[in-house]
């Protein structure tokens, strides 16, 4: 059995928000963090690009490092 890895390459901010159902807000402040999210420009003229597979796992390994931090400013 093979299994092939087909890449599902995110072009555009508009893109990223629908494979994530997220907002532009939460896709700037994933840009912040360090996502795998390329941003090339300025303003209202940057333009967004990523990989669905990377940012995926980016973001559950994200999800899980702000709910320790969270559950460590609770304790």
């Amino acid at each position: 059995m093979v299994l092939a890895y087909i890449p599902v390459p995110l072009n555009s901010m508009t893109e990223i928000r629908k494979h994530l159902n997220v907002g532009e807000t939460r896709v700037k402040e994933w840009v912040d963090a360090g996502a795998p999210i390329a941003v090339e420009g300025d303003g209202a003229k940057a333009r967004y690009s990523s990989e669905l597979a990377a940012l995926l796992t980016w973001r559950a390994e994200y999800s899980k490092f702000m709910l320790l931090q969270k559950r460590a400013q609770n304790a």
